[in-house]
C-alpha cells in the first residue's frame, strides 16, 4: 500500500476529494487491480515534521509554487509529486486524482 500525502487545508472540498479517491482505489481493488494507497492530509506546516514517512506528495493547485520549494517543506530527494489539476481538483475527480497518483509509479 502506498502512502500518500495530500498537503491542503483540510477543507471540506480536500476532505471530499480524498473520499473519492479512496473509494475509487478501493472499486479498483475489488475488480483485481492491484494498486492501494491510502490518502492523509495535512497542512504545510505539519508536513514538514511527516514528509519522510509517505511514499509520494500530490499537491492542489493553490500550492503548486512548492514545486520549485521544496526545502520549505523537508521534501525527501527523488520523492515523486504532483499537482492535480484544476478542473480535476474542482470537479472533485477521485478517479482523475487515483490515475494521477498512479501515474507517479510507473
Amino acid at each position: 500500500m502506498k502512502k500518500i500525502l495530500l498537503i491542503s487545508s483540510p477543507t471540506i472540498a480536500a476532505k471530499i476529494l480524498v473520499k473519492r479517491t479512496k473509494h475509487a482505489c478501493n472499486k479498483n481493488t475489488r475488480v483485481g487491480e492491484a494498486f492501494m494507497c491510502d490518502i492523509t492530509i495535512l497542512p504545510k506546516n505539519e508536513a514538514k515534521e511527516h514528509i519522510t514517512s509517505y511514499d509520494a506528495l500530490i499537491l492542489p493547485p493553490s500550492l503548486r509554487y512548492l514545486l520549485g520549494k521544496t526545502e520549505q517543506i523537508n521534501m525527501p530527494e527523488g520523492m515523486p509529486v504532483a499537482v492535480i489539476d484544476s478542473k480535476m481538483y474542482g470537479d472533485l475527480d477521485g478517479d482523475g486524482v487515483l490515475s494521477l497518483i498512479e501515474g507517479l509509479f510507473d
